[in-house]
């Protein structure tokens, strides 16, 4: 598991709405449909073909990682703007899968194991991950890099997007529209926690 994804590099200021549309952005999965739905240029590339990409000015920006992730990439060398907030990936979650009829072959005690080691791999991932981001964030700051956030403006937009993109996937996927009623209400649940518990 990692965690928060920046929202993406640019190599122009983007202020408004109108600015995204004249974009011609990198991304992949439900990233690409919301930034499509709002009317920019979007392109499907592999992680190795970004940084040429962006070089050889096919694109002109890329929503994909985490700062530390994106930078190994080189997507720092060749961007003026990494956007923030986090809007289109909170974490990442990189899953096990073990056939059922398999699974239930395997004793309590070597079940208890997988599971275990499952969990500690998500602490340290976790963490790992968390403790590299702001010395990258710093060297990407050193290096000339405009660190900025997309303005109410945009993440409204953003939203908007978003609800009309997992909507249609919702009338269409069941999987698709369980999953989410169940973030839905574990978020609603969690927004009492969060509103008492912040500073």
């Amino acid at each position: 598991m990692t965690g928060a994804a920046g929202a993406g590099w640019f190599n122009q200021k983007i202020n408004t709405i109108e600015d995204l549309r004249k974009s011609t952005i990198a991304a992949n999965g439900l990233v690409l449909n919301v930034y499509e739905n709002i009317g920019a240029s979007v392109v499907k590339l592999v992680p190795i073909e970004l940084v040429s990409s962006l070089k050889n000015k096919k694109i002109n920006a890329v929503a994909f990682s985490s700062p530390a992730m994106d930078q190994q990439l080189g997507l720092s060398k060749y961007s003026k703007y990494y956007y923030f907030p986090s809007w289109f990936q909170q974490a990442k979650f990189i899953d096990l899968m073990i056939n059922l009829k398999k699974w239930e072959k395997l004793d309590e005690t070597k079940q208890k194991i997988i599971e275990t080691t499952c969990m500690a791999n998500v602490v340290d991932s976790i963490s790992a991950s968390e403790s590299v981001q702001f010395d990258t964030l710093k060297e990407i700051i050193n290096d000339g890099i405009d660190v900025r956030e997309f303005s109410p403006e945009v993440m409204k937009a953003l939203k908007q997007a978003w609800l009309s993109v997992s909507s249609a996937y919702s009338r269409s996927n069941n999987d698709f529209r369980q999953i989410l009623d169940s973030l839905r209400k574990f978020r609603a649940d969690y927004s009492i926690w969060q509103d008492l518990g912040k500073i």
